[in-house]
C-alpha cells in the first residue's frame, strides 16, 4: 500500500509574487496538476489541462489573495501573495514658486516635494529625487514660461502639474 500525502504542484506564473498594480481587476495565471480544482480567494476557477487564467477584483489597498488546489485524495497546496492596488495620484508640490509667479531672473531653481518612492520629470528630463524632495534648475524666457513636471509613482499613477512663470526683467 502506497500513501499519497502529497499535495498537488501549484505555480502561480502571473503576478510573480507580491504586486502592486493600479487595475482594479488582477489577472492571476497558473499551473496545477490535471484534475486539481482550483479556487482563488474561495473562489472555484475553471482549469484546462492544469492550466488556469482568472480575474479578481481588487479593493484599493493591500489584498491578500489566496490560491489553492486540492487533489483527489483531498491533499491541498495553498499559494499566498498580496496585491496592493494603488489608484490615486502622487502628491507633488512646488514650494519654492506658485503658479503665475512674477520673477525677476532668468536662471530659477523649482524646489518642492513629492510623494515617497516616486519619479520626477521636468519638462521631459528626469529629475534626481532626495529624501522626497527635489530642487531643479531652470532657465527662462523674458515673458510668459509654461512647464510640466510629471509625477510617477511606482504603481504608474501620474500627476503632471503645470507651472506658469512669467520673467519680467525690467
Amino acid at each position: 500500500i502506497q500513501i499519497d500525502n502529497m499535495p498537488p504542484r501549484l505555480v502561480v506564473s502571473t503576478p510573480a509574487g507580491d504586486a502592486l498594480v493600479r487595475e482594479r481587476l488582477l489577472t492571476i495565471i497558473g499551473e496545477t496538476e490535471e484534475g486539481a480544482p482550483v479556487s482563488i480567494n474561495g473562489e472555484n476557477v475553471t482549469s484546462t489541462h492544469g492550466l488556469f487564467i482568472a480575474q479578481i477584483p481588487l479593493e484599493e489597498g493591500q489584498n491578500t489573495v489566496t490560491v489553492v488546489a486540492m487533489d483527489r485524495l483531498s491533499n491541498v497546496e495553498t499559494v499566498r501573495f498580496n496585491a496592493t492596488l494603488d489608484t490615486v495620484e502622487p502628491f507633488l508640490d512646488v514650494t519654492s514658486h506658485r503658479d503665475g509667479d512674477w520673477v525677476a531672473l532668468s536662471d530659477q531653481v523649482l524646489e518642492g516635494v513629492i510623494e515617497a518612492g516616486c519619479s520626477l520629470s521636468v519638462a521631459g528630463l528626469s529629475v534626481e529625487v532626495t529624501n522626497a524632495s527635489f530642487d531643479v534648475p531652470v532657465h527662462l524666457f523674458e515673458g510668459d514660461n509654461l512647464g510640466a513636471l510629471t509625477a510617477t509613482d511606482p504603481a504608474g499613477n501620474v500627476l503632471v502639474l503645470v507651472l506658469h512663470l512669467r520673467v519680467a526683467t525690467d
